[in-house]
């Protein structure tokens, strides 16, 4: 017999992932303004951020991005979903 996946924790766990995203490119971005966001989708394991940047990041600072994002998320602000028609989202 397999166990499959309960579906309502698939998507909290894709939620969590996505929200996740948007915190390390808010942090990165205010590391480094100059920063371009591309994509940044969860993935079945976790996420990942595109990021166009004039000099790449540094692998030293990634520490320093992983504690801030924790310090973020223990402030426990609120994330909230919502869907906008096209002409609404490019105003």
């Amino acid at each position: 017999m397999t166990n499959k996946p309960d579906p309502d924790l698939i998507e909290r766990r894709k939620r969590i992932r996505h929200s996740t995203a948007h915190v390390m490119a808010d942090i990165v971005t205010r590391m480094h303004p100059d920063v371009r966001l591309g994509i940044g989708p969860p993935t079945e394991d976790g996420f990942y951020y595109d990021f166009l940047s004039p000099e790449p990041l540094s692998v030293d600072e990634f520490e320093e991005i992983e504690r801030r994002m924790k310090e973020v998320i223990k402030q426990n602000f609120p994330f909230e979903y919502h869907e906008y028609p096209r002409d609404v989202a490019l105003k």
